[in-house]
């Protein structure tokens, strides 16, 4: 009963810039061929955003803390599946052929399914959790980037890890600065101007 390791924070993470990225590509190369005077593109790495900002790092903190009491009632009942396993095979010598054996066996096999499905529950649990972290991480990261972007004057932000990038000037990857924002609140807390 491990937990699975296919619903991490980087997966969501970079199913999320996949899909931004299918997006934003077509519009970028339409930017660049239709003579968009004064285009201003530019990337973030959401992914190292979320790794490196102060608020990812509490969050994770936070998960890895609910993950390790999640994974210590897992191994609790691996020890009790085990526990039973080993009472079953001596009970079977003893039990076998008498009329308390079928209800011995009985028992065991609903026993046992229900810690399967408690192990099951834990993990969906942690994955339901690693989920709804990124989910937040990258919507506070998201309304970020339209902020700064809109105050900048960018006509495009682009996810770094999804796009092939074949040249990047160091001054068009926000990721740093978008870091710095994030951990200082600024432009989160600020309201949206009405048009």
């Amino acid at each position: 009963m491990k937990a699975s390791r296919t619903n991490t924070p980087a997966t969501l993470a970079g199913l999320v810039c996949l899909a931004l990225g299918l997006i934003c590509i077509p519009a970028a190369a339409r930017a660049q061929n239709s003579g968009w005077p004064g285009a201003r593109v530019a990337l973030v790495d959401f992914q190292k955003a979320i790794d490196l900002s102060m608020r990812g790092k509490i969050a994770r903190k936070e998960l890895q803390q609910t993950v390790s009491a999640k994974q210590q009632r897992i191994e609790q009942l691996e020890a009790e599946l085990r526990k039973l396993e080993s009472d079953y095979r001596e009970k079977s010598a003893q039990l076998a052929g008498t009329g308390e054996w079928d209800d011995y066996q009985a028992r065991f096999a609903y026993r046992v399914k229900e810690l399967r499905r408690e192990g099951e529950d834990i993990q969906e649990a942690v994955a339901l959790a690693e989920r709804k972290l990124t989910e937040e991480l990258l919507g506070e990261l998201t309304v970020l980037v339209q902020r700064y972007a809109k105050k900048q004057g960018y006509n495009l932000v682009l996810e770094k890890n999804v796009t092939k990038t074949l040249h990047m000037a160091e001054a068009a990857d926000l990721t740093d600065k978008i870091i710095e924002l994030y951990d200082s609140g600024a432009l989160l807390e600020t309201k949206e101007p009405k048009p």
